[in-house]
């Protein structure tokens, strides 16, 4: 663990991310681990059991970081979703705000043709009403109409004959003056 602990500020100070090591980087740390290996082989004991633990962590680490590679993969394809998904609802509030201000529009026009179609009925009533009130005058003129010609049928041959005399005595006057 010592030579890689080493190489991390090495690598920071070269600009390189630690985060995410190259597979060249991980070949020059097999690489190195190798040689510690051939080294420890050399001296014995417990450096080879060291190395033998080195380079399984190297393993290890390997795997880890082709994990974290498809992990990372990952949460940028849910990134890329959640952009997605945010530009369409993004896009279907706007699309609710528009149907709602036709809504407000349609329910606009909606109470103003009511209240139109109830003026009409309005006018439309005291249109009827005032030809019931026409055809009530028309029935009670048509039956004093009647009435009355009953009786001036009944009153008009006495006034004729007044009327007639009348006549006579007219003429009687005229002539007799004329004379």
């Amino acid at each position: 663990p010592a030579p890689a602990a080493a190489e991390a500020p090495a690598a920071a100070a070269a600009g390189k991310s630690l985060g995410k090591p190259s597979s060249a980087d991980l070949a020059l740390v097999k690489a190195k681990v190798s040689q510690l290996a051939k080294q420890a082989i050399k001296v014995g004991g417990k450096q080879v059991a060291q190395v033998q633990k080195l380079t399984s962590s190297l393993a290890s680490f390997a795997e880890t970081n082709e994990v974290k590679t498809i992990l990372l993969d990952m949460i940028k394809e849910i990134d890329t979703r959640l952009q997605v998904l945010d530009k369409a609802y993004d896009q279907a509030k706007e699309e609710l705000a528009g149907h709602a201000a036709k809504l407000v529009k349609y329910e606009t026009q909606l109470v103003d043709l009511s209240n139109a179609a109830d003026k009409a009925k309005q006018q439309a009533d005291s249109k009827q009403l005032e030809r019931q009130t026409l055809a009530a005058d028309k029935k009670s003129s048509g039956e004093a109409y009647v009435d009355e010609h009953a009786a001036y049928i009944i009153s008009s041959p006495p006034t004729e004959r007044e009327m007639f005399i009348l006549t006579v005595i007219k003429k009687k006057i005229i002539g007799f003056c004329s004379k």
